[in-house]
């Protein structure tokens, strides 16, 4: 049916050219509000239930390889470009570009359609000058008046959903209001960190997700606390003394039953407030105490004030979103006191609790970090380091 297209595309060399390339795109995009065009006719049509197909996007996955999401907005296109004439023209002459016509077509709600048909006369001709980003801010503008003049929408309560998963992980989704999520944005912003030489490079979603980590650890951190003093969250953890202190193999377990795997375990226990449950087989409580290696105030202030900030190599998260961390572990009999004792931000306390990672303080306090592949990195106390870590091959 387009062998004549086919055969033009086929053989076509685009030069390393800008003008050619923009040229390419100027037909991409006229042939992109074609196929737009068609879809919506052809669903329209309803010949997509010829080939038992449920719906027009149904058939567009089976039968034209687009995903889901991909063939929602072709047949959305389509649909409102069937109700305006004079954008679908400007479209298909160059007086619009792709850019500007995904900016108008984003922005008008199905509702709207008939609505921004009556402004189209006016609008086009002015957005036709403008970039894609200043169209946006047109469009804004537009939408906010007529949706002023429509009732006041209904919206939506916001909702959080955190579903623990058959792995021990969780998933985290939800849905929030405008004012919220930008609240929630900026705050992601700004606690995300870059990764520093050594460590696991992160994806963008990783750092975000350590990002909401650390804010939830901060806030339960400093919680209706004063001065130094740090609020450590509650979390029950089931455990035989000789598993936690390694002189027995077996696993610890969260009260709900979940596995915990030892290098979590440790990280709990490296700054947790300890408790000792002696039960019989019933599981009745025939005996509780404190265990003492809890991190006194005056000892973990004397750990902050020494530390400035987060101790790991290349590291300046601020001492307000740190832990105090075991170098030797505690369940490896080592002292809690400041010769064994460093401040660490929750991802580097998270890195060094990892298999493969390692750490050594010096009697002047400073941290030798070993990483996997068995390059060190040296951190000194900040009032007497100006420099980078060392690093050593």
């Amino acid at each position: 049916m387009f062998e004549d297209l086919a055969a033009a595309v086929d053989p076509l060399e685009i030069p390393v050219s800008g003008a050619a390339l923009a040229e390419l795109a100027a037909l991409h995009h006229r042939l992109g509000v074609r196929l737009a065009q068609a879809a919506h006719r052809f669903a329209e049509s309803r010949d997509w239930a010829l080939d038992a197909a449920v719906s027009a996007k149904g058939w567009l996955t089976a039968h034209a390889a687009y995903s889901d999401a991909g063939a929602s907005r072709l047949l959305a296109t389509g649909r409102k470009l069937a109700n305006l004439p004079i954008t679908t023209d400007a479209a298909l002459d160059g007086t619009l570009g792709s850019g500007q016509l995904e900016m108008i077509l984003g922005a008008i709600r199905n509702s709207h359609v008939e609505k921004f048909a009556e402004y189209e006369t006016t609008l086009i001709p002015q957005i036709a000058a403008l970039s894609a980003s200043d169209t946006a801010m047109v469009m804004r503008h537009w939408k906010n008046v007529i949706t002023s003049e429509d009732e006041p929408p209904t919206e939506p309560p916001p909702s959080l959903h955190l579903n623990n998963l058959p792995d021990g992980r969780y998933a985290l989704n939800g849905t929030l209001s405008e004012d919220a999520g930008n609240t929630v944005d900026a705050a992601i912003r700004l606690a995300v960190t870059d990764d520093v030489d050594g460590e696991p490079e992160r994806t963008p979603a990783e750092r975000r997700a350590d990002a909401l980590t650390e804010i939830c650890q901060f806030y339960l951190d400093h919680h209706a606390s004063t001065g130094l003093a740090i609020n450590h969250p509650a979390l029950i953890v089931k455990v035989d003394l000789e598993v936690l202190e390694r002189r027995a193999p077996g696993i610890a377990t969260r009260i709900t039953g979940q596995p915990l795997t030892r290098a979590v375990l440790d990280r709990i226990a490296c700054d947790a407030d300890i408790h000792r449950y002696i039960t019989d087989g019933a599981g009745v409580i025939l005996d509780f105490s404190r265990r003492t290696r809890e991190i006194s105030d005056h000892l973990r202030a004397a750990i902050t004030t020494r530390d400035g900030t987060c101790r790991f190599p290349e590291c300046r998260r601020t001492i307000n979103h740190c832990q105090v961390h075991h170098v030797i572990p505690w369940t490896e009999f080592g002292p809690t006191d400041p010769t064994n004792l460093a401040a660490l931000c929750l991802r580097h306390h998270q890195i060094l609790h990892t298999p493969g990672w390692a750490a050594k303080l010096l009697p002047d306090a400073t941290l030798i970090v070993t990483t996997p592949t068995g390059r060190t990195l040296t951190s000194h106390l900040r009032p007497y380091a100006r420099h980078s870590p060392t690093i050593s091959p």
